[in-house]
């Protein structure tokens, strides 16, 4: 299958802690300027509703994205005990890796309950995105993850 993080996510996340979670990761962008795609078709965007993502060129994977209101068309998982919609990407740990482990640090901060996070990466592999979020943001060591199950979750 591949090295990937999964999350689930509410089908819609209210548009201040989106806000917020939009402000944190603009704050840490520069530091992935180098391997993050800006103007291939996998090209960086992110807006009030949606962030995506990949790295470049042989370096890309699979594109990270990220949305406020998550689109439910096509193929869909909704977990029945939470109600919430299930979401992948697979990363093969390529340098980007970085970008969207943070990424899912900065949004379990802002999202709370609304977003559960596991990966097949453990506490190793994602130390240096927990590192540059406490460094730059204030906060990423303090989310530990609870690699001892399938769909493991950030916790507070």
């Amino acid at each position: 299958m591949g090295y990937t993080h999964y999350w689930y996510i509410a089908d819609e996340i209210s548009q201040d802690s989106w806000d917020k979670f939009l402000g944190d990761f603009r704050t840490i962008l520069p530091n992935f300027e180098s391997t993050l795609d800006i103007q291939g078709d996998q090209k960086l965007q992110h807006d009030k509703d949606m962030i995506y993502l990949n790295g470049i060129g042989e370096l890309s994977h699979e594109t990270f994205c990220l949305e406020r209101v998550t689109d439910i068309t096509g193929f869909t998982q909704r977990d029945d005990d939470n109600g919430l919609i299930f979401k992948f990407c697979k990363t093969a740990q390529k340098p980007y890796d970085i970008a969207v482990c943070s990424a899912l640090i900065i949004a379990k901060k802002h999202f709370g309950e609304s977003i559960m996070i596991s990966s097949d990466g453990d506490n190793e592999e994602w130390q240096e995105s927990k590192a540059l979020c406490q460094k730059i943001l204030g906060y990423g060591d303090d989310l530990n993850m609870n690699y001892s199950t399938p769909m493991g979750e950030f916790s507070q």
